[in-house]
């Protein structure tokens, strides 16, 4: 229970929204239930709901129960922790948490706020355009990046256009390559909520994306790598 608990306030089992705690004791009359001692109450708050339960952990004992440990000398009470879970409330708050939209010039730009944990796509690799070296470049990176990672490839449109559906489904970055790249080996990772870009060399991507899925901050650099745009200071 303990355990439990301490990973919901690290938002370990919730990332992404804004988990709290609510505890209900038994009572002579029945209380919760005639079984548990107490019952905590995982509840999830969005803008779409008050609250949201997701999650029920109940504690069971009874002293009818309890027995004399001959070789420790101590009384023993057993426990059972039966936590329960509904994914499908877990996925709703999720959604609900995530989901906004904002102007984007004379346009509604529609996004997911999806912790990178939740996310089921993590990168989107997006080549510039279909001429063939770029291409090439491209499904290289993405054929190296799958073996660690869900991943995407995504050539149809324009490349604002592929960020804005990328954006949609909750991609938390997107790896550009571009005609320059094919002469520095370099590309552009974008941020989703910022918008932000960093430029980087091919060899650094994978262990900085890791960093970056992990948590660490777009602008913590790896070696060569520099800020290429910077659209938002913060989120």
């Amino acid at each position: 229970m303990i355990d439990a608990l301490k990973k919901i306030r690290q938002r370990e089992l919730f990332p992404g929204v804004s988990p709290y705690c609510a505890c209900r004791k038994n009572h002579a009359d029945g209380g919760v239930f005639g079984y548990a001692i107490s019952v905590k109450n995982i509840l999830i708050t969005t803008d779409k709901f008050k609250s949201l339960l997701v999650e029920n952990i109940h504690s069971f004992s009874g002293k009818e129960l309890s027995y004399f440990d001959e070789e420790t000398k101590e009384h023993i009470v057993p426990y059972v922790i039966e936590p329960a879970v509904g994914v499908d409330r877990s996925v709703l708050a999720f959604l609900c948490a995530a989901y906004a939209e904002e102007p984007d010039k004379d346009e509604t730009r529609v996004l997911l706020h999806l912790h990178p944990a939740l996310a089921p796509i993590k990168v989107a690799i997006l080549p510039l355009s279909r001429r063939e070296p770029l291409v090439k470049a491209a499904k290289e990176i993405y054929a190296d990046l799958r073996q660690h990672w869900m991943i995407s490839y995504d050539d149809a449109q324009s490349v604002g256009r592929r960020y804005r559906r990328q954006d949609e489904i909750g991609t938390p970055f997107c790896v550009t390559v571009d005609f320059q790249s094919l002469e520095d080996n370099q590309v552009t990772i974008r941020e989703r909520d910022t918008m932000n870009q960093i430029r980087l060399p091919i060899a650094e991507l994978k262990n900085t994306l890791q960093a970056k899925l992990a948590g660490e901050d777009l602008f913590v650099l790896p070696p060569g790598g520099k800020i290429w745009k910077e659209e938002k200071k913060g989120v």
